[in-house]
């Protein structure tokens, strides 16, 4: 009960952006055409991570933009939502079109990965 009326928030204060579900995110997870955008701080990224996803923290995106493929579907996350959103403004406002966000980790029910000293993948 309390996901829903946290998912319910979520979508209220979205209602400009385009949300997907993080099944949907899932499905796309190993889709070439798709960027994950990671938009949290480096540690929080290494920390544990969707996998195929880049990380540009949000301070630093407008700087990093040309990273970005426009013509790719780019599927922006967080830890809570909120740096999503923001970011979903950013690319919106230099010319991106398909852009959407799940919200954040907190709504990802499916492994992370992280990388150890050795640069092995553990999954979460």
């Amino acid at each position: 009960m309390k996901k829903i009326i946290i998912l319910i928030l979520f979508l209220v204060g979205c209602s400009n952006s385009k949300y997907i579900t993080p099944e949907k995110a899932y499905d796309m997870i190993d889709n070439d055409n798709v960027i994950f955008l990671d938009v949290r701080e480096s540690f929080e990224y290494n920390g544990g991570h969707l996998k195929n996803s880049i990380n540009i923290p949000l301070d630093e995106l407008e700087n990093n933009l040309y990273q970005l493929d426009k013509d790719k579907t780019i599927i922006v996350y967080c830890f809570s939502g909120n740096r999503a959103q923001i970011a979903l403004e950013i690319l919106s406002n230099n010319g991106y079109k398909k852009i959407y966000t799940f919200g954040g980790t907190t709504n990802w029910e499916y492994e992370l990965y992280t990388l150890t000293l050795q640069n092995k993948i553990i999954v979460l």
